[in-house]
């Protein structure tokens, strides 16, 4: 690390580096847990700061912490043939899921896009942050959506194991589900569970004031304190997802055939990308 900076904050540092070797990737919340347990919200901010200095500096990869909730949504464009054949070498997966008989989502009420990256792009299973409570408006085009396509729908939930986050899966979507009669779609909790609040109550949170949740939380639980998701290491959430998402998978045969021929059209497309000329048009830059 540069200069200007304590050895505190260089110890601070190597253990956040140690945890990110062997968890990334992962949020910051998540890193602050791993150091700090429950005082993770009193010291977020400044070790948010000490990464963000280690990463410019290339003490920490960029690329080891994920940040899901300022993705930018860049145009449509490129500007030169170099970046039209990388655009266009990226060839889809054919889905193998109508091949299941089974549509598969995973929800979440934090913004860990980032951490189940790599399971949700390997498996190609769509993700949605609901930031709380689902909205009226996506109940309603998940209930839209299953009446075009039959299938039983399956959501995994992963979300804090706490009065707003439990009460999220277990009573507030399957109630909007019935409201809008989606008869052929369940929840289903990965995480945090019961045994995970248990497991780790050294690293439990208080109750927010005046929660509306708290008595059905503590009547359904019997616990007096919940726990956030970032408590649990990003490894175990991503190992939990995957094996929740592949029990779904029930027609491996099928399941197999279409992803070797997805990656057999995969290379055929980009070996054919790489081929293109590059065109004679003004204003188009040349290589």
């Amino acid at each position: 690390m540069g200069r200007g900076i304590s050895a505190e904050s260089h110890l601070l540092i190597a253990r956040a580096y140690d945890v990110l070797e062997r968890e990334h990737p992962s949020g910051v919340r998540r890193v602050a847990y791993a150091l700090f347990g429950n005082r993770a919200g009193a010291e977020v901010k400044r070790l948010g700061k000490l990464l963000t200095r280690a990463r410019k500096e290339g003490t920490i990869p960029w690329a080891w912490i994920s940040d899901s909730t300022r993705t930018e949504v860049p145009p449509f464009v490129v500007t030169d043939m170099g970046d039209l054949r990388a655009l266009n070498r990226s060839c889809p997966h054919y889905d193998p899921w109508p091949h299941q008989g089974v549509r598969v989502k995973v929800w979440s009420e934090k913004s860990v896009g980032g951490t189940l990256e790599p399971v949700l792009q390997r498996l190609l299973v769509p993700f949605q942050v609901h930031h709380g409570n689902t909205s009226t408006t996506e109940v309603r085009r998940l209930a839209e959506s299953t009446w075009r396509d039959t299938r039983r729908t399956v959501i995994l939930y992963v979300g804090d194991h706490d009065p707003k986050g439990l009460r999220i899966s277990e009573d507030d979507v399957p109630k909007r589900l019935v409201e809008y009669d989606v008869a052929n779609a369940i929840v289903k909790r990965v995480g945090l569970l019961h045994a995970d609040a248990v497991r780790l109550r050294d690293q439990q949170d208080p109750f927010k004031p005046q929660d509306s949740d708290v008595k059905w939380y503590r009547e359904r639980t019997g616990l007096n304190y919940g726990v956030e998701l970032e408590a649990i290491p990003s490894t175990e959430l991503r190992d939990r997802v995957d094996t929740a998402i592949r029990a779904e998978i029930t027609n491996v045969a099928a399941w197999n055939r279409v992803m070797d021929a997805s990656q057999v059209v995969r290379e055929s497309w980009e070996a054919y990308v790489d081929r293109w000329p590059a065109p004679a048009i003004q204003g188009l830059g040349s290589e």
